[in-house]
């Protein structure tokens, strides 16, 4: 098991966590953008630890590459307001 891939992981549910009790308690819709590209995170390093990611990389790189949009969008609709 890949040490730095179990810490992203851990790291991922808390972000998720936290992001989503602050979406909840201020009704901000960047934090609930976060916490959803954060779980497509910690499914990426899901797919890692299970080694999927090297079976599918098509799909791995998908998986971010939407994570990473979403964290996009969720900050640039934060920027506009």
């Amino acid at each position: 098991m890949d040490p730095v891939s179990i810490m992203g992981l851990i790291a991922d549910i808390v972000i998720v966590a936290l992001s989503f009790a602050v979406h909840s308690k201020k009704k901000n819709k960047t934090f609930y953008y976060i916490g959803v590209a954060y779980i497509l995170f910690a499914l990426s390093y899901i797919m890692v630890l299970s080694n999927l990611a090297a079976m599918s990389r098509e799909t791995y790189l998908l998986v971010r590459a939407v994570a990473y949009l979403t964290m996009i969008f969720g900050l640039y609709k934060e920027l506009g307001r």
